[in-house]
């Protein structure tokens, strides 16, 4: 269980304190990168084996709706390419209610471009109508 979590951004060396509280299963395999970010009514993190350029990143995404308030939380990877250029993969949805148990996604992502950073977009929605989001960049 992720009490706080202290992560560095690759963008520079800033520091962010999340009181993000997840329930991980013991993954089957080793994901040495992760990037973790908290909004009103959701939460969630990416854990990657990313280390470097590569055109191929497998990730487990963990998120959860937070908060009692009619909403659902999303989830999603989003990557940067050689040049820069951000690439949001899809949605995933936690409609179970607030504080029923962390969502766990386990899957990989291609990009012929390369994939230079990795992140995740964590958001609470309205049928399809975003109300707020956080990302962040893992390390």
């Amino acid at each position: 269980m992720i009490k706080k979590k202290k992560m560095l951004q690759t963008a520079g060396i800033s520091v962010v304190t999340l009181g993000l509280t997840l329930t991980m299963a013991s993954p089957a395999q080793a994901y040495p990168f992760s990037a973790v970010c908290a909004t009103t009514g959701a939460g969630g993190r990416v854990n990657t084996d990313r280390d470097g350029a590569d055109t191929r990143v497998d990730f487990e995404m963990l998120f959860e709706d937070t908060l009692a308030d009619g909403h659902h939380a999303r989830a999603r990877l989003i990557t940067k390419d050689v040049n820069g250029v951000q690439k949001n993969w899809g949605w995933h949805k936690d409609t179970n209610g607030a504080n029923n148990g962390t969502v766990r996604y386990v899957s990989y992502a291609i990009n012929s471009s390369g994939i230079f950073s990795v992140g995740i977009q964590v958001a609470r929605f309205e049928g399809d109508a975003m109300l707020n989001s956080c990302s962040a960049w893992g390390a």
